[in-house]
């Protein structure tokens, strides 16, 4: 674990698979953690959380087909205490239900007949109180969605909705000469204060690698890397979930390195004011790890989820908040 990059260009190289992994292991040794500077947040790993999957009851026994999820739930609870609990939930046919949201809990389900989906919002005791229909017969446009978080659930066309009602609250771009493509792992995240959108694209194919870490302000007619596509001969780096810090400053990445067979997953701070990552770990170095999230709690308390054979694995972290504008949410 590196807490601090002392070279962007160290993490680049190695990454992009330009270099020989010798060299690339003596840097880090020698260069891997540096002193912290008065400017960035210290970040710790401070505990890691192991729950088994919960097995998916047949079609004879429930009318609730398998999750995507694997069914674990994750937040932080009131005293700041990550929570892992199994997923239960019925539609009463046969569905899939995707959980998109935790905390608030926002659902998708798709069914087969009649052919639709819709999201649901879940109240504290697990009950609908509100619907939105994406796709159906009755649906003029059929939406797909392409990310959520506690700002707001990302449609196709970047129409958001209100995670608490269900309503729109950022209409459809029509009117924007340009729009994410969003076609690889379809992570990005708005944030409502300055309706600004972060997210992840990338083309990898034997011709073309490019890519990255993206945000898009007002009026949405351009968009601003932040992060290139990190690639090697074997894979390349993906970015699955994205989150934000209560003032805004900070986005917390996770990521997996996406190639046949076993990879690495990693935990990654990037500062906005810096542009640049501050922090990275991998809490695997070698897995088939999948469903990747990323949960904010308070004073600092960040949870980095993954799948992985048969449990889903979180790692807490702890952010120096002294350093943050305000404590995070």
């Amino acid at each position: 674990m590196y807490n601090r990059l002392n070279s962007k260009n160290f993490l680049d190289t190695c990454l992009s698979g330009k270099s020989l992994i010798f060299f690339c292991v003596l840097f880090g040794l020698f260069h891997g953690t540096s002193p912290t500077s008065d400017a960035s947040p210290s970040v710790k790993n401070i505990g890691v959380h192991a729950v088994p999957y919960a097995k998916s009851p047949s079609a004879e026994s429930s009318p609730l087909t398998k999750d995507a999820d694997n069914g674990i739930v994750s937040f932080f609870d009131a005293q700041n205490r990550l929570v892992q609990e199994q997923f239960s939930y019925k539609t009463g046919d046969q569905c899939n239900v995707k959980i998109i949201l935790s905390k608030p809990r926002v659902h998708l389900v798709e069914c087969p007949r009649p052919r639709g989906a819709r999201l649901e919002g879940l109240n504290s005791l697990g009950q609908p109180q509100w619907s939105y229909e994406i796709r159906g017969k009755q649906k003029v446009v059929q939406e797909e969605v392409f990310g959520g978080s506690k700002e707001g659930i990302v449609l196709d066309g970047l129409k958001v909705i209100d995670p608490e009602t269900g309503k729109v609250i950022l209409e459809p771009l029509a009117k924007s000469s340009f729009k994410p493509r969003l076609t690889v792992t379809r992570s990005i995240l708005y944030i409502p204060s300055s309706e600004t959108f972060y997210y992840y694209d990338a083309e990898v194919s034997l011709f073309s690698k490019k890519g990255g870490l993206f945000r898009m302000h007002p009026p949405y007619q351009k968009k601003e890397k932040l992060l290139g596509l990190k690639w090697g001969l074997l894979g390349y780096a993906s970015i699955d979930a994205i989150a934000v810090s209560g003032d805004n400053r900070y986005l917390f990445l996770g990521k997996r390195w996406d190639t046949r067979g076993a990879g690495w997953v990693e935990f990654a701070v990037f500062d906005l004011e810096g542009q640049k990552e501050i922090f990275w770990d991998r809490p695997e170095e070698s897995c088939v790890c999948h469903n990747l999230k990323i949960t904010v709690g308070a004073k600092g308390k960040v949870a980095f989820s993954f799948d992985q054979t048969a449990v889903t694995r979180a790692v807490v972290y702890q952010v120096d908040v002294s350093t943050l504008k305000e404590e995070l949410p």
